[in-house]
């Protein structure tokens, strides 16, 4: 009940991977487009090799109330305490709003959990497609394709307590930044904080619009920082969503501090 009350279906649609071109393909109307998981290239983690069951697909839409989902998530999370085979979903939506909600929703279910007293929390790994709508409209017997980037996030939990921000330099993400700029500002200093030459990367966004570009590009950045992992290994970087708040409006940004994998868990561990 809880996943069918945030639904938000794509059809008609004929999907592309995003961003290895190398591995693009065009799957038909009629087939599930999670199964295009099967032709990624080998750079993600083991439970991005699985395709994911429609039970375990929850997509958000631009009208998902964030309360509601940040709920179901939190559930998911209590259910697992008690029975192992409950596996967290992958969180999948469309266009600016849709993304705000799906990424404030996990930085609530972060805050449900803090307000606990658990050390417990969720992180995310991006990912980027290509969506293209290929149907004409009623009426027309042509038309140009529109194009669409879902988001997706496969969950993971990791236990952390905690940082300091208060003498880290942060990113803040602006609309008027470049993505390829702010990317490369990015990957950069988390391979520094690899070698252990630079301190946690935190990273601010406020509004829809600087959100849903922060995914895309941590997105981005972590297939070009797990290219050069080991295929044996968890490999890239998880985001852990603090909520941030501007006056009355309680949804109006998050904080993101990038976790190395050896402290995260995947959903079906």
């Amino acid at each position: 009940a809880q996943v069918a009350a945030i639904p938000c279906q794509w059809k008609g649609h004929a999907v592309l991977q995003d961003p290895l071109s190398c591995r693009m393909a065009t799957l038909s109307l009629a087939a599930r487009w999670t199964h295009l998981r099967l032709l990624e290239a080998p750079v993600r983690t083991r439970r991005f090799s699985q395709v994911v069951p429609v039970e375990d697909l929850w997509r958000i839409g631009s009208g998902s109330r964030v309360a509601s989902v940040a709920g179901a998530l939190h559930n998911r999370l209590k259910a697992r305490r008690t029975r192992d085979a409950v596996t967290l979903p992958e969180l999948e939506a469309i266009g600016g709003n849709a993304v705000g909600n799906l990424i404030n929703s996990v930085a609530l279910c972060n805050r449900f959990l803090k307000s606990e007293g658990t050390a417990q929390q969720l992180t995310f790994v991006p990912s980027t497609w290509v969506l293209v709508d290929t149907e004409p409209r009623e009426g027309q017997l042509k038309r140009q394709d529109d194009i669409h980037h879902p988001v997706r996030l496969e969950l993971r939990v990791v236990d952390h307590h905690g940082l300091d921000t208060s003498s880290l330099d942060v990113i803040r993400v602006a609309k008027a930044t470049p993505a390829t700029k702010l990317g490369g500002l990015i990957g950069d200093r988390w391979i520094r904080f690899e070698k252990g030459l630079h301190p946690p990367v935190v990273i601010q966004a406020m509004g829809s619009r600087c959100i849903d570009k922060l995914v895309k590009i941590l997105s981005m950045v972590w297939e070009k920082t797990a290219r050069g992992g080991d295929i044996d290994e968890e490999v890239g970087f998880s985001c852990l969503l603090t909520q941030l708040s501007a006056g009355d409006n309680l949804y109006s940004g998050v904080q993101c501090e990038l976790i190395a994998p050896v402290r995260a868990q995947t959903c079906d561990e």
